[in-house]
């Protein structure tokens, strides 16, 4: 029969794992780096498009909102997106969440709260802003290149980020819906081309992945254009 004292030590032990990612959780930087553009301050917010697919938007401030702060950068669901990231990564779910969790809960988004004015954009003196569309890669989702997105957005750009529903992203999830999709890996059925039954090394599944990210691409980018006829539009 293990000493009571060998019990305790292995209990210290075990207690002592279980903390590791807290502790790290402690040293990981809180707020992510602010954007370097002219416009210091970008906002974001996240909206639907006709399709019903999750889209964020990442925009120039004309300055900054008074009282502004920065949001988390992973977004809600969190659950979700922590079970999504340690999936894409091949943890077990058991690991993943305790892994992963403290971590990315911790981190602060590089964007402030959106305001939802129209008037905190520099578009409403009248200046015309270009549009960006950025198409997340593998294992991504709609704050994963939110470094980069802020970037160009405080450099004037409107940048619209659609969290594709093609099995490719981490996790695509809608609001008010129970229904996330988690990113599909390759196996070997998908190595084969459907349609011949010949393989062809994933060329038909990933062909298909392309063409649907370039429609979802579009459907969002048509969903913004029409919000800018609409006055009480963000």
């Amino acid at each position: 029969m293990p000493s009571p004292l060998l019990i305790g030590g292995l209990a210290s032990v075990v207690g002592g794992l279980a903390a590791v990612p807290y502790l790290l959780a402690s040293l990981v930087r809180k707020q992510l780096p602010a954007p370097s553009g002219k416009f210091r301050s970008v906002g974001s917010l996240v909206e639907r498009d006709a399709s019903g697919l999750v889209v964020r938007l990442f925009y120039p401030l004309a300055e900054a909102a008074p009282g502004g702060e920065r949001p988390m950068w992973l977004p809600e669901p969190q659950p979700i997106y922590i079970r999504a990231i340690g999936m894409f990564l091949n943890l077990p779910a058991s690991i993943g969440g305790w892994l992963l969790g403290p971590g990315l809960r911790a981190a602060r988004g590089p964007w402030v709260t959106e305001t939802g004015r129209a008037s905190a954009l520099p578009a409403a003196a009248g200046e015309q802003l270009p549009v960006v569309c950025f198409s997340h890669g593998l294992g991504g989702f709609q704050s994963v290149y939110s470094l980069i997105c802020t970037e160009l957005a405080s450099h004037g750009y409107i940048v619209v980020m659609p969290e594709h529903a093609d099995s490719s992203a981490a996790v695509t999830t809608f609001p008010d819906d129970d229904t996330p999709i988690f990113c599909e890996r390759s196996s070997e059925a998908r190595m084969t081309n459907p349609a011949t039954g010949e393989a062809d090394g994933g060329f038909a599944w990933r062909n298909g992945q392309i063409q649907s990210r370039v429609e979802q691409i579009f459907t969002a980018l048509g969903s913004l254009l029409r919000d800018t006829a609409q006055a009480d539009s963000p």
